[in-house]
């Protein structure tokens, strides 16, 4: 289940790479006080939503834009991978929030966790940004959701968007079926005289497209696909996380993605954005990567090209996949400050 659903939302790492760790320092998870100056590397456990969840903070200078990003998987939390977002800190201040069931917060709580859903994410998430307010002399925050994120960042803006100064969206979620059907149409794109998988695909057609038996089997037709630069990245990705976490943390890691991915995909298979949150009022922005099969262009666009917002502007990154903000930065980077100097213009 975890496998299939990395696939399409993102997960990307494979548990047993991770599993082969390295001595490393425990200090993923280590508090951090807030440091002079004026930047900021801070390292905390905030209450949110009833329980402690493990926020840092990182930037060249407190007086940018705050960039809060809602990480992927479920369960794929990234603030032990600082450097994979050291290029944003000199534009912006950027946090990382281990989510609800996740990281370490996940480290904290361990499966008895309460309240792993959808809606309490959402809910965590909006007080993370009204916590961020009160640190941040009331400045609105940019969000930026990724794949599975998406889901639970554009709840947030669609319930608070007095909190919020821009939506940035990347591996954008549509909706279950959405999904499912636009990786179906790219595999029927990639299956011409190969008759097999012609069969295959015509196979599903008689399957419920919202249900998880459909789900998983498109994704193993998809694993295969995943194109060069996200197999790069998440290799990478991979090695970093064994140095970048103790065998403890990393274990923590693992078992938050396991023991709630299942209760969070039953979840996620009733997602549909065109019907919850067809209007965002705030300026609301999607750059995708072009080569995504987890969770394809043609639905974020189809979702995008619906939605109602103060603005639009849907950027595609060439040659990026499902990671387009982490593994073609410079580009994303470039698109994220126009729409970010755009919103805090004088």
């Amino acid at each position: 289940m975890n496998a299939l659903l990395g696939s399409v939302l993102g997960i990307g790492i494979a548990c047993s790479a991770l599993s082969a760790v390295v001595e490393a320092q425990p200090r993923a998870c280590a508090t951090r006080p807030s440091s002079g100056g004026a930047g900021i590397d801070e390292a905390s456990f905030v209450q949110l939503g009833g329980i402690e969840q493990f926020v840092t903070i990182r930037g060249e200078d407190r007086n940018n834009p705050v960039l809060l990003h809602v990480h992927g998987g479920p369960g794929v939390a990234f603030s032990a991978f600082s450097a994979e977002f050291a290029p944003y800190e000199a534009d912006f201040t950027v946090v990382q929030w281990d989510q609800r069931g996740s990281g370490c917060t996940f480290g904290r709580h361990g499966e008895a966790t309460p309240d792993v859903t959808l809606d309490r994410l959402a809910s965590d998430g909006i007080e993370l940004a009204a916590y961020l307010r009160s640190r941040f002399d009331d400045r609105k925050i940019i969000v930026l959701a990724h794949s599975f994120g998406s889901i639970v960042g554009v709840e947030m803006i669609r319930r608070a968007p007095e909190h919020f100064a821009l939506y940035v969206g990347t591996g954008q979620f549509a909706s279950f079926a959405a999904t499912v059907d636009a990786q179906i149409a790219r595999l029927r794109e990639s299956a011409a005289g190969d008759a097999e998988l012609i069969s295959q695909l015509d196979a599903l057609a008689a399957l419920d497209p919202k249900g998880l038996q459909k789900f998983g089997a498109v994704n193993r037709l998809t694993q295969s696909r995943a194109p060069a630069v996200d197999v790069a990245f998440m290799q990478g990705l991979q090695s970093r996380a064994a140095e970048a976490m103790s065998p403890k943390e990393l274990a923590d890691w693992q078992a938050g993605r396991q023991a709630f991915t299942p209760r969070l995909l039953q979840q996620i298979a009733g997602v549909d954005l065109f019907a919850t949150a067809p209007r965002l009022d705030v300026p609301f922005v999607v750059i995708q990567g072009s080569d995504d099969w987890n969770t394809p262009a043609d639905a974020a666009r189809a979702y995008f090209e619906q939605v109602e917002a103060l603005s639009k502007d849907f950027v595609l990154v060439e040659g990026a996949g499902h990671f387009a903000h982490l593994s073609h930065t410079p580009q994303f980077l470039s698109a994220l400050r126009k729409h970010a100097d755009r919103v805090f213009a004088p």
